[in-house]
């Protein structure tokens, strides 16, 4: 189940940002934590 999750969350912040750089930035920093 958590994997779906995580992966609908890849898809909704690549949707939503648009700009990749940002995204993955974001997400370092949310595996950072």
């Amino acid at each position: 189940m958590e994997s779906t999750v995580s992966e609908n969350k890849w898809y909704v912040l690549r949707v939503m940002g648009g700009k990749e750089k940002k995204t993955k930035l974001f997400v370092e920093k949310e595996i950072d934590r």
